[in-house]
Parts: structure tokens; sequence; C-alpha cells
């Protein structure tokens, strides 16, 4: 694993004339990377124990509703996937720059996900409710991470039905339904997000 240098988890508290403030989070260096928050950091071990390519900020785009730069990218995923991080409870397609960029990608048969944190415990454990973190909202429909029949291919669909990843793998099935194969819990996913949830990134630990 990349050495990940030491960042206090804190914020900075920055004060307005109206008395409210605005916290921003400080940096967090990891796999030879200085992510803007400590969940864009969590967020990249996530995918790395998924066995998952990322791009950390490859690419910039000019929009007409302004500049914008995607979090990752993700190559192997979905012909070409663009995520933007986010905490849970953070609605975002308000944002006419993520609608726009969006619109974009999908013209370009890509996707664009907003992924709210990490797959919870809830997440992985029970019924997921569209709210849920670790539900990757998309402008139509939110998705899920999930697992292809055969375990070897990760991908991100609606309502985690695995059935429709691409799977190159020879051998690999789909359910008997051949439209579903639910596995937004699959083992894979829970143990990526729990090694997520774990890291440390103080003292030169690896994540």
């Amino acid at each position: 694993m990349p050495q990940a240098v030491d960042m206090p988890l804190m914020l900075h508290a920055y004060p307005h004339s109206d008395n409210s403030v605005t916290l921003q989070a400080l940096e967090t260096r990891a796999y030879g990377h200085r992510f803007r928050s400590r969940l864009e950091a969590r967020y990249a071990v996530f995918l790395t124990e998924l066995g998952v390519r990322w791009q950390y900020e490859p690419e910039g785009f000019a929009l007409k509703a302004g500049p914008y730069l995607p979090d990752f990218f993700l190559p192997d995923v979905n012909g070409g996937t663009w995520l933007e991080i986010k905490p849970h409870g953070a609605g975002s397609f308000w944002d006419e720059r993520l609608m726009e960029f969006a619109q974009r990608v999908e013209s370009s048969n890509q996707s664009f996900f907003i992924a709210y944190g990490i797959p919870s415990r809830q997440f992985l454990e029970g019924w997921v409710e569209y709210e849920a973190e670790g539900i990757l909202d998309a402008i139509v429909d939110p998705h899920m991470w999930c697992i292809c029949r055969c375990g070897k291919t990760p991908g991100i669909q609606f309502d985690g039905r695995s059935d429709r990843i691409d799977c190159k793998h020879a051998g690999c099935t789909k359910s008997s339904h051949g439209d579903k194969g639910y596995s937004h819990n699959h083992w894979r996913i829970a143990l990526a997000a729990e090694a997520a949830r774990t890291a440390r990134f103080e003292h030169g630990e690896a994540p």
C-alpha cells in the first residue's frame, strides 16, 4: 500500500459578516495524491480495496454554468464513470454545474454519479433507502455498487442489479431473473467499506 502522510482530522472555520461560518476540510495525503478532504481519501481506499482502477481529478471542464473538476474517473466502470464525492445528506444536483456535466457525460456514453459517503453498515445489512449513506445519485434513479455473479467485476447499477454488469470473465452468469441479481451487500463491498472507514492516515501509516 502507498504510504500516507500525517494530516490531522480537523476543519477550518471561516467566519462571515453575518456570524455564520463555512467549514473547510483539510487535505489528506495518500496514494501519492493530496486529497481535498478525508472523505475523498477514504473513498480512494474503498475503490482500491474493491479492485477498481481510479484517477483522481484527472481533468477539469469548462461548462456554461462554470468550471468543474470531478473528483474521480473510473475507466473500467460502465465504459467510463465520473464520481463526485459528497458527505451523506448533501443533496447536490441542484448545482447547475453538476447537472450540466451529467448531461454532457451521458451524451458521450459515460456515466456520472454523486457518491454520498462510504457504504454504511446499515446500508450493507438491511433494505436500502434511496437516502442511505453509500448511495450513488444520478439524474434518474439512485444507483449502488454491486458485484457480478462470478465475483470478479465490480460495477455501479440501478438498485445494485449485478445482472446488468458487462462482465468479460468466461463463465459469468446471470441470476434466474436475468435483470436483477442484487448484490449491493456483497462481501467484497463490505470489506472495502470497512477498510475505508477504519483507514488511518496519521504518522505515516498506510491506509
